[in-house]
């Protein structure tokens, strides 16, 4: 059903998930976004979907993972990869590590500068295919700001920390593809401008999977000391 707010300016996108044959359809405000889907498909596309279609007006809605970080004291932590399962393998396991609070999808408001909004989307669960995990609580609506942008890496890092520091333009190849504006659009210029500008207050770090406790040792220790990073190099 669709919902509209009390200015009746913003109605909400018409969802919906009918049977087809064979398997489901989604359609998005009468336009089918994603045709016959077998049944264990439904639910990524559904979670895609949600997450690309958070944004209005000049907000920045992103399909990432979020972490709060290790003391939960308000600030996240966001993972971004093309890959959803590794980029939920990374969310999880941080949050494992830190017992901290976890969700996917983040709204980044126009009306707010450096603060991300957690959307509450579930994460796909390690290791059981077609099986999510409900974002908790805490995550859902929470407006924070983000400390640090890490991307997962299947390749060993030589440093033995287990993280890398990133420059902004090599995060925002494997974030862009997961941001969109209003109504699912790719962004403009002036939102790409924004992104990047954004993630230049962040520290950023790419993470090596394979040495999952190195890693989340080393991104509390760094990132308590809330200290602005400059990776090696410009943009």
């Amino acid at each position: 059903m669709a919902v509209s707010d009390e200015a009746g300016k913003d109605s909400l996108p018409r969802l919906e998930i009918v049977r087809d044959t064979p398997g489901f359809t989604l359609i998005l405000d009468g336009k089918v976004v994603h045709p016959r889907l077998p049944l264990s498909a439904v639910a990524p596309a559904l979670a895609r979907c949600l997450a690309t279609q958070a944004a209005k007006h000049d907000d920045i809605a992103i399909d990432a993972g979020l972490v709060a970080g290790p003391d939960q004291a308000g600030a996240m932590f966001m993972v971004s990869h093309s890959e959803p399962i590794l980029r939920d393998a990374l969310t999880l396991s941080l949050a494992t590590h830190w017992r901290a609070d976890y969700g996917r999808g983040a709204l980044l408001k126009a009306s707010v500068d450096d603060h991300v909004e957690g959307l509450g989307l579930p994460l796909q669960a390690p290791d059981q295919e077609g099986m999510f995990l409900p974002a908790m609580a805490g995550m859902t609506g929470n407006t924070a700001q983000v400390l640090a942008v890490l991307v997962p890496t299947k390749a060993p890092l030589e440093d033995k920390s287990g993280v890398q520091a990133m420059t902004v333009n090599e995060v925002l190849r494997h974030l862009v593809a997961n941001c969109c504006s209003e109504d699912g659009r790719p962004l403009d210029t002036g939102g790409f401008t924004r992104l990047a500008d954004w993630l230049e207050g962040c520290e950023r770090y790419l993470v090596d999977m394979n040495n999952p406790e190195a890693a989340a040792a080393a991104l509390s220790g760094r990132c308590s000391q809330r200290a602005p990073q400059k990776a090696s190099g410009s943009r």
